[in-house]
């Protein structure tokens, strides 16, 4: 996935459609309208009915919240895949909204004082009982316990609500919280901006901490998720321009990376281990590696005040001025499982045979276009395309028993399609001779190898082991169903360590003890995959080094 999204670096310079918000009424009304696929890049503007805060998805849906303040008023639009929208009135002044662990929208609703559950069918559900006087709630997220996390700004206190209602607050002490977020998997806690020169951090039993900033930071803001990492805007730092930060050492201290992005001001999650970052006053949007290496940006028409990845879809959604914008940023649909013909036995000539889809990631609401390809063996590279047979069914020919077919899904989402078909292992028609074993892998050339059929294999080694210490190596795959086995090999000049694992669900792990008269310094670590004869997939190899100290 990373490397597919490195290779989406073209300019968003244009419009592809503008749709007009919905006349808001309290129930809402429907306007549908089917927006064409959009190349990497271009945008898709909807409008709304007053400035958008903030934008949230669920599933293929957009949610995104509008509000004005002078007539302390709000809107919620939801957007779905094909355009249709519909839009609600939600009371009071709000500004950020969150897709909730129960399948609804949460909106902290600053100007009403409350907060507010919206479901799929658009039913508003408040709560205010156990909020303190006069609160003023500011963001809403969800949190690591299943439940939902929001903050009081000026009443200097965490809020959670359960997704019943249930609502206890904690005092953050002397902090002033402002956006708020779940922490890194297994961390078991929140982390929010604060209007001084540190990160505020709560755990999910109300423990509050800090973490400082670099000195001359007045505010911190927007922090983040990047795989293990976390992120975090500082505004106004030392060298007088926002940079963005990231908590090390188990999160008592912060390394500094300042990029050539004049103000930063908005975060979201993102896809492979990434986040994004937007700037209003460069009219921009980037994203970032969890060690803080710029890997794509695009610049945008008007200055967006709020980015949102659906990691689900992909999609990147945006709030700028009276309209919500999705962005093109070229995520495609992704195989994680090859498609399966039935039946698999008894087949005769006039047999008719019907592929799955297989599975995808990134592909919600995704179309698919079948080919079923003879093959003159179970060897893949035998199989070629015949003229019409596009549909999902296949009617079985005479002239075909005793050889082999295979079935090939191409998946599309609104971004456009998957970079390759995923396809079926060829399957016996009639009487055959047994599966040919797979083909030897290419040699490795790095940690990622193709091990066909669209999907990827990569090996997870450790930077340094110590001798007489264990330490666990991973090879996975991109997809879950191939079958067969990973070979080890540690090698250090004539010395040389074997372990075959078998592929569990598309891991296959080794934790192997160094001896302690192996040599130090870099071994290298090479890893086979071989599939099972008839696979769908192909042999594999890559490799790494691994420090012995």
């Amino acid at each position: 996935m990373d490397a597919m999204m490195k290779r989406a670096t073209r300019s968003l310079s244009r419009t592809v459609g503008v749709i007009a918000s919905a006349a808001v009424i309290a129930g809402g009304l429907t306007v549908t309208a089917a927006p064409s696929q959009a190349a990497v890049g271009d945008i898709t503007a909807y409008g709304t009915p007053l400035t958008a805060q903030s934008v949230t998805t669920i599933g293929s849906n957009a949610w995104v919240l509008s509000s004005d303040i002078a007539s302390n008023s709000s809107r919620l639009t939801r957007i779905a895949a094909d355009g249709a929208q519909v839009t609600l009135t939600i009371n009071g002044f709000a500004q950020n909204l969150t897709a909730g662990p129960d399948g609804n929208v949460w909106i902290a609703g600053r100007g009403a004082k409350a907060i507010y559950r919206v479901d799929a069918n658009l039913g508003v559900t408040t709560f205010t009982s156990g909020l303190p006087a006069n609160p003023d709630v500011f963001d809403i997220t969800s949190g690591p316990d299943g439940a939902l996390w929001f903050t009081l700004l000026g009443t200097k206190a965490i809020g959670r609500i359960s997704t019943d209602g249930a609502i206890s607050t904690f005092s953050a002490g002397n902090l002033n919280p402002r956006q708020i977020t779940a922490g890194p998997d297994g961390s078991n806690a929140l982390y929010f901006g604060v209007s001084d020169n540190v990160l505020g951090r709560i755990s999910t039993a109300g423990q509050v901490s800090t973490i400082s900033a670099q000195n001359g930071t007045f505010t911190t803001n927007d922090p983040v998720v990047a795989g293990t990492a976390l992120w975090f805007i500082e505004n106004g730092g030392a060298n007088g321009v926002d940079n963005l930060a990231r908590a090390v050492n188990d999160r008592s201290s912060v390394a500094i990376v300042t990029r050539n992005i004049s103000k930063f001001d908005g975060t979201t999650q993102g896809l492979g281990d990434s986040f994004w970052v937007a700037s209003t006053t460069g009219q921009l949007i980037a994203q970032f590696s969890k060690e803080g290496a710029q890997l794509q940006q695009f610049p945008v028409l008007q200055g967006p005040t709020s980015i949102h990845q659906s990691l689900e879809d992909g999609s990147m959604w945006m709030t700028a001025g009276a309209q919500a914008l999705k962005i093109n940023v070229g995520v495609v649909p992704v195989t994680s499982k090859a498609p399966a013909i039935t039946p698999a036995t008894g087949i005769v000539a006039g047999t008719t045979l019907t592929t799955d889809n297989g599975e995808w990631n990134y592909a919600p609401g995704a179309t698919y276009t079948y080919r079923w390809q003879p093959c003159a063996s179970s060897d893949p590279s035998t199989c070629g395309d015949t003229p019409n047979n596009t549909a999902q069914t296949f009617v079985v020919p005479a002239a075909l028993i005793g050889k082999y077919i295979r079935s090939c899904v191409l998946a599309t989402n609104s971004n456009g399609p998957a970079t390759a078909a995923a396809c079926s292992a060829p399957l016996a028609l009639g009487s055959t001779a047994p599966p040919a074993p797979p083909a030897p892998p290419a040699p490795a050339t790095g940690t990622t190898a193709s091990i066909g059929n669209g999907a990827t294999m990569a090996i997870d080694a450790p930077t340094k082991q110590k001798r007489g210490k264990r330490a666990t190596y991973t090879v996975s795959l991109t997809v879950t169903d191939a079958q067969g086995t990973v070979q080890y090999v540690f090698k250090k000049n004539k010395k040389t360590k074997r372990a075959s694992v078998p592929v569990t669900n598309g891991l296959a792990s080794y934790t192997w003890k160094a001896p302690k008269k192996w040599k130090t310094g870099k071994t290298t670590v090479t890893a086979t995959f071989t599939p099972i004869n008839g696979s769908a997939y192909s042999a594999g190899q890559v490799k790494d080094t691994v420090r012995i100290k």
